[in-house]
């Protein structure tokens, strides 16, 4: 009830001050309100618009909306000098980290593998491990029974319900068979259902997001793949939330979009307010490569393309050099980010673009909506976080060295504009080791003591191999 009296309260504010200053108009902030009533997690800053304490009650925050923000440094106070490793498996296996989310009461939910299982583990807010999430703090899943003992699984994405349920998705390999799947887990780590595709093909599971229609849930999972080999589509399937597959869905439960001849890749998506789906990945025009951005959005139901949305549905680069989307977010105006690569002849340099809510480019924003990024080398934009003031991070891998990689964030203000408050000239870096591969896997702000802080995991090479060993940690900037 507290929810609805403020959202009339804020209502009957704005009325009273007539015509609005800022670029949100009352229809948007009715809409990001009930969005985050709905799904508290569909904006960075769900959490804080609600009134949320770590119990998942309403309280007041009479800071709400004006942290301090993050002033590009390791914070200390985490883990052990802002940085904790996490070395879980022994000998030279491949831990990967693939994704992390934060919890209402900002406990931290990380997802990967370990020894070719589904891993998960919850840290506390300081970065201490969670001994009341599975064992001491860790969860470890085989999803392949009956399959190849030379199998591998890995999440690739994950989400937290209303109700603090983890739900991932990614792939399970047995033998040469890729197939994705959704799981469930409970709040103490607990199991609680699995879903694997069993389609005859190949299918890659690489994002996950949560839509609400009346008083139904649905789980969205955005895979690529195909029955055809090496004739790979953008695939969008609906599940429920007992993780059947909706079969009102599209046809028969997943949407088939086809975008170019051959290589169509789906790396993310995300659920609009209404519900419609927006999803980012690659295509290539030719089918001889390169390949290039691809950004779509899908109406809710999985029928067809929303055609207003840039008249088509779709925004297909043409280019005659590589790029690709890797993460997209939502801002609260509706305005849409992708973060990216775009390769100049030589090497792949950082890239960020913003579109309006009807796909056309926003060209207020960066160079007629553009940023690149150059730092010599490779340079790939993997992750976007978003502050409650508006301003932009956006975290990737930067190559220093021939094949040494090193964690790169850097932070936008609203119109793209570097902040050159945060870090050196508005860029922080780190890197484990001068010889290692540090790459960035997941970007979070968490709220700490009215401060809005900065969370980042990684994956690192931790010795030359072969086979090469790989870790994961994760650091809090302050």
């Amino acid at each position: 009830m507290k929810k609805i009296i403020y959202l009339l309260i804020i209502i009957l504010i704005i009325s009273c001050l007539g015509e609005l200053q800022h670029p949100l108009d009352i229809r948007k902030i009715e809409g990001i309100y009930l969005r985050c009533l709905l799904i508290p997690k569909s904006y960075d800053f769900c959490d804080e618009l609600l009134g949320l304490n770590q119990n998942n009650e309403e309280e007041f925050n009479e800071e709400e909306f004006n942290e301090e923000e993050s002033n590009g440094n390791l914070d200390t106070t985490f883990g052990s000098g802002g940085i904790v490793y996490i070395p879980y498996s022994t000998g030279n296996n491949q831990d990967d980290l693939k994704n992390l989310i934060l919890q209402p009461d900002q406990k931290i939910i990380l997802g990967g593998k370990t020894n070719n299982k589904l891993f998960l583990a919850r840290l506390n807010p300081n970065g201490s491990f969670d001994t009341t999430f599975g064992t001491g703090g860790i969860v470890i899943y085989d999803i392949t029974t009956g399959f190849p003992s030379s199998s591998q699984e890995i999440i690739k994405d994950l989400i937290l319900t209303s109700d603090n349920k983890i739900v991932v998705t990614g792939t399970a390999t047995p033998g040469s068979i890729n197939r994705h799947f959704i799981a469930k887990f409970d709040s103490d780590g607990s199991n609680l259902g699995l879903s694997v595709y069993g389609g005859g093909g190949t299918y890659f599971g690489n994002a996950i997001d949560i839509q609400t229609i009346g008083s139904n849930t649905y789980y969205i999972v955005g895979v690529y793949g195909s029955s055809i080999a090496g004739n790979y589509n953008f695939k969008i399937f609906r599940y429920k939330e007992d993780l059947s597959p909706d079969t009102t869905f599209g046809s028969s439960g997943v949407a088939d979009i086809e975008l170019g001849s051959n290589q169509d890749s789906l790396q993310d998506l995300i659920i609009q307010p209404d519900n419609n789906i927006i999803a980012g990945g690659s295509w290539d025009p030719s089918g001889t490569n390169p390949i290039n951005i691809a950004l779509i959005r899908y109406l809710n139901n999985g029928t067809n393309f929303d055609t207003s949305f840039n008249s088509t549905g779709k925004v297909l680069y043409n280019n005659t050099t590589d790029s690709s989307i890797y993460n997209i977010k939502l801002q609260p105006d509706g305005k849409i980010l992708i973060a990216s690569y775009k390769s100049n002849g030589t090497n792949k340099d950082y890239y960020l673009a913003r579109y309006n809510p009807d796909g056309t480019i926003d060209t207020n924003f960066g160079i007629n909506g553009e940023i690149i990024e150059d730092f010599g080398l490779e340079d790939v934009a993997t992750k976007i976080a978003i502050q409650s003031n508006g301003k932009i991070l956006l975290g990737g891998n930067s190559e220093v060295a021939a094949n040494q990689y090193q964690l790169l964030i850097i932070r936008y203000n609203p119109d793209g504009t570097k902040d050159t408050s945060f870090g050196t000239n508005g860029i922080f870096t780190y890197d484990k080791n001068t010889n290692d591969n540090d790459w960035l896997t997941g970007l979070a702000i968490q709220k700490d003591q009215g401060k809005e802080k900065i969370i980042v995991g990684a994956t690192t090479d931790t010795d030359s191999g072969p086979p090469l060993k790989i870790d994961f940690y994760i650091l809090r900037i302050e």
